[in-house]
């Protein structure tokens, strides 16, 4: 999941937590994405833009509103990273299956742009700033 790591700001680095409502079919957990469905509420998933909002919290099925943050381009967030050994700093990024990013070739269906990788007893984590 994706967790915010800094606002790169000379002014709040804290994110104003807004309550929307979302379509909720299942548990939606914290550092979750939430696009804009054409209906006009958000859900979770994963699309070719940039995220609306992140979850703060798990919101749960008999629930229809979240608690989150929007996402504004000064933010950088931590995800984690499959295919980490082609990945370098600049690096195009787009969703992975497995609720992180992957590095990619083709810079036109990038979604977010490599900060920065390590590696942690868990598996392999970016450092990213989204773009669409």
């Amino acid at each position: 999941m994706f967790k915010l790591i800094k606002i790169l700001n000379s002014g709040n680095n804290v994110p104003e937590p807004v309550r929307v409502p979302v379509m909720v079919s299942s548990t939606i957990p914290a550092g979750s994405l939430l696009f804009l469905h054409p209906d006009g509420y958000l859900e979770e998933g994963f699309e070719e833009t940039r995220p609306k909002y992140i979850t703060i919290e798990t919101t749960d099925e008999s629930s229809y509103h979240a608690i989150c943050y929007r996402v504004t381009d000064d933010m950088v967030f931590e995800a984690p990273l499959a295919n980490a050994d082609t990945a370098v700093f600049g690096s195009p990024l787009h969703f992975h299956g497995d609720g992180g990013v992957t590095p990619i070739g083709d810079s036109s269906q990038a979604i977010a742009t490599l900060c920065g990788n390590y590696t942690t007893m868990s598996g392999d984590m970016a450092i990213l700033r989204f773009i669409k």
